[in-house]
């Protein structure tokens, strides 16, 4: 079927593409692509934006980029990632295809190791991991959280005789804290 974008008339590839799209939706960001290289970006970039499933778009735009890289044609394939990255803060990050395939479309457009971060975002998600940026924002959360209270005195005696302590060297007010580990399971002492 990709076949179809470098030999039939562009009219045609198109035609083919809608016959066997639901069958085979791999074949869309291919034939797209190759009919983009051809020169026809207006036509590809118009059936890439028809298509209704969002990570599969996000795979024809990373094809439309790859394509429009290869031909020299800058301005479009920045049109296109433009495209692809408000295409995944629309989706709110959170979809690992679709950020994978953006990393795929940054290693070609930028010709750097900026993908690298959008594809390491990928994995999380992928993981169902969050990213470091939420990381950090819930981090901060539990650190205010856990400033706020006070673990209760029965905890501390009895985590002693069962757990190993450690002094930490961060302070939540006037009290040094320890962090004592019981079965596994971190558990915060005032000391």
């Amino acid at each position: 079927m990709a076949v179809a974008g470098d030999l039939a008339e562009p009219a045609q590839a198109v035609a083919l593409l809608r016959d066997v799209q639901d069958e085979n939706p791999w074949t869309v960001g291919a034939v797209l692509g190759r009919l983009a290289r051809r020169g026809e970006v207006a036509l590809a970039l118009a059936q890439a934006d028809q298509v209704t499933d969002i990570d599969l778009r996000g795979e024809v735009y990373a094809e439309l980029i790859d394509s429009l890289v290869k031909r020299g044609n800058r301005p479009a394939a920045e049109e296109v990632m433009n495209r692809l990255v408000k295409l995944g803060a629309d989706a709110g990050g959170r979809r690992p295809s679709l950020l994978a395939q953006r990393a795929k479309a940054e290693k070609v457009f930028y010709g750097d190791e900026r993908w690298r971060k959008t594809f390491q975002a990928a994995l999380s998600a992928a993981e169902g991991v969050p990213s470091p940026e939420s990381s950090r924002a819930l981090a901060a959360s539990i650190s205010s959280r856990i400033a706020s209270t006070t673990a209760p005195r029965g905890a501390r005696s009895s985590s002693r005789a069962t757990g190993s302590a450690r002094n930490t060297s961060s302070t939540f007010g006037r009290r040094r804290s320890r962090v004592c580990t019981s079965a596994g399971a971190p558990m915060l002492l005032g000391s």
